[in-house]
């Protein structure tokens, strides 16, 4: 084996495929290497997608234009990154397009190749699978954190809300302790009912702010024990 039939077969290791050495083998035979220059684009948004791609040095950008014609970066990948590994499977039209940080190297698997030698090794296939699960994975715990910070910065607004209704003497929602101190007459599940989520991730939320000591949780109610700090929970 070659120095740089090696090579590509450590690139594809590092980039997740998980391969028996003799599918890593196939795989890196039908690699080619390829070099761009910086700022130059490997593709654009609704090119077809013919390849698979693994970085092996640099950074690659994946951009989308805004209606006003600036570039919105929404992604970047370094060496093992992986892109078009979903349109390998079903030839959709490339999301986004691709541009090079620096000068950079990675390896293209050509769509046609790879679904061929996929036929002949369903290992092949399998090891493109589990790279597709990691990624769904990875936006699955990404969006579930987004979710959850939504949550809490909308939390945070209601709350901020009654308070300050409490405080110019809405007497029937909320009593004064103190100054600072606000105790809301409320329970989870109307909070949960306001967010529009459940109960349990309204639950989530407030013990989120319970932990940095912006509230108080007590039976049937929320106190604001520090609403300076909590209003800067407050999205916008």
């Amino acid at each position: 084996m070659s120095k740089a039939e090696q090579q590509r077969i450590d690139a594809l290791v590092e980039a997740g495929f998980e391969l028996p050495s003799s599918s890593l083998e196939s795989l890196a035979a039908i690699a080619r290497e390829r070099t761009v220059d910086k700022g130059e684009y490997l593709f654009h948004k609704g090119d077809p997608s013919t390849a698979l791609l693994v970085i092996t040095e640099g950074t690659l950008q994946a951009v989308s234009t805004s209606y006003e014609g600036q570039d919105l970066v929404f992604g970047e990948f370094g060496p093992g990154g992986v892109i078009g590994e979903l349109t390998v499977i079903d030839a959709a039209p490339r999301s986004a397009s691709i541009r090079a940080v620096v000068k950079s190297a990675l390896l293209t698997i050509g769509r046609d190749e790879f679904l061929a030698a996929a036929r002949q090794d369903p290992e092949l296939g399998l090891g493109l699978a589990l790279i597709c699960a990691k990624r769904a994975r990875r936006l699955s715990t990404w969006a579930e954190g987004a979710s959850f910070a939504d949550t809490v910065g909308r939390l945070a607004a209601v709350l901020v809300e009654l308070t300050e209704a409490a405080q110019g003497g809405d007497a029937t929602s909320a009593e004064s302790t103190t100054p600072a101190l606000v105790k809301l007459k409320l329970t989870q599940q109307s909070l949960a009912d306001q967010l529009g989520v459940t109960r349990e991730s309204t639950n989530k939320a407030l013990r989120s702010l319970e932990s940095e000591g912006l509230v108080a949780l007590g039976r049937g109610s929320v106190t604001v024990t520090d609403l300076d700090e909590l209003q800067w929970r407050v999205p916008g």
